[in-house]
Protein backbone atom coordinates (compact mmCIF):
# COMPACT_ATOMS: atom_id res chain seq x y z
CA UNK A 1 0.00 0.00 0.00
CA UNK A 2 1.85 3.21 -0.84
CA UNK A 3 1.42 6.43 1.38
CA UNK A 4 -0.91 8.51 -1.13
CA UNK A 5 -3.38 5.31 -0.63
CA UNK A 6 -3.12 5.58 3.03
CA UNK A 7 -3.48 9.41 2.96
CA UNK A 8 -6.20 9.36 0.79
CA UNK A 9 -8.26 7.07 2.88
CA UNK A 10 -7.76 9.49 5.78
CA UNK A 11 -9.54 12.09 4.21
CA UNK A 12 -12.07 9.85 3.46
CA UNK A 13 -12.58 8.22 6.52
CA UNK A 14 -12.35 12.06 8.41
CA UNK A 15 -13.55 14.69 6.94
CA UNK A 16 -17.17 16.01 5.91
CA UNK A 17 -20.19 13.92 4.68
CA UNK A 18 -20.20 15.89 2.11
CA UNK A 19 -16.51 15.27 0.71
CA UNK A 20 -16.54 13.15 -2.88
CA UNK A 21 -14.36 10.56 -3.80
CA UNK A 22 -12.82 13.16 -6.05
CA UNK A 23 -12.45 15.98 -3.74
CA UNK A 24 -11.05 13.86 -1.85
CA UNK A 25 -8.10 12.27 -4.17
CA UNK A 26 -7.39 16.37 -4.54
CA UNK A 27 -6.27 16.19 -1.31
CA UNK A 28 -4.22 13.72 -1.87
CA UNK A 29 -0.35 13.59 -1.96
CA UNK A 30 2.23 11.32 -2.99
CA UNK A 31 5.59 11.61 -0.89
CA UNK A 32 8.73 9.08 -0.96
CA UNK A 33 9.28 7.33 2.05
CA UNK A 34 12.34 9.70 2.65
CA UNK A 35 10.44 13.07 1.89
CA UNK A 36 7.61 11.06 4.77
CA UNK A 37 10.69 10.34 7.38
CA UNK A 38 11.89 13.50 6.66
CA UNK A 39 9.30 15.83 7.37
CA UNK A 40 8.57 13.46 10.46
CA UNK A 41 11.72 13.57 12.24
CA UNK A 42 13.69 16.54 10.32
CA UNK A 43 16.95 15.27 11.88
CA UNK A 44 17.05 12.61 9.51
CA UNK A 45 16.67 14.52 6.95
CA UNK A 46 20.09 15.12 4.22
CA UNK A 47 17.76 18.55 2.97
CA UNK A 48 16.69 20.78 5.66
CA UNK A 49 15.98 23.76 3.69
CA UNK A 50 12.70 23.73 3.88
CA UNK A 51 12.80 24.36 7.63
CA UNK A 52 11.11 27.98 9.24
CA UNK A 53 13.91 29.78 11.04
CA UNK A 54 14.10 27.09 14.32
CA UNK A 55 15.04 27.93 17.60
CA UNK A 56 16.38 25.23 19.79
CA UNK A 57 16.63 25.25 23.67
CA UNK A 58 17.73 22.50 25.71
CA UNK A 59 18.31 22.48 29.64
CA UNK A 60 21.31 20.12 31.04
CA UNK A 61 19.07 17.33 32.35
CA UNK A 62 16.91 17.25 29.30
CA UNK A 63 16.47 13.90 28.10
CA UNK A 64 16.62 14.69 24.49
CA UNK A 65 19.49 17.62 25.35
CA UNK A 66 21.69 15.78 23.01
CA UNK A 67 19.53 15.68 19.73
CA UNK A 68 18.73 18.89 20.28
CA UNK A 69 22.54 20.09 19.87
CA UNK A 70 22.86 17.18 16.75
CA UNK A 71 20.20 19.05 14.89
CA UNK A 72 21.92 22.71 15.86
CA UNK A 73 25.37 21.20 14.22
CA UNK A 74 23.19 19.33 11.75
CA UNK A 75 22.21 22.97 10.31
CA UNK A 76 24.91 24.48 10.72
CA UNK A 77 27.36 22.52 8.78
CA UNK A 78 24.25 22.14 5.74
CA UNK A 79 24.52 25.92 5.73
CA UNK A 80 20.58 26.76 7.09
CA UNK A 81 21.70 27.64 10.40
CA UNK A 82 20.09 31.25 11.51
CA UNK A 83 21.19 33.19 14.18
CA UNK A 84 19.06 36.17 14.04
Amino acid sequence: MSVTILLKQSARNSLAANLTSGSADSLAISVTKEELLGLASPIDSDDLKHLPRTYIETATYDCLHSEGENFAMKLKVLGTWRTS
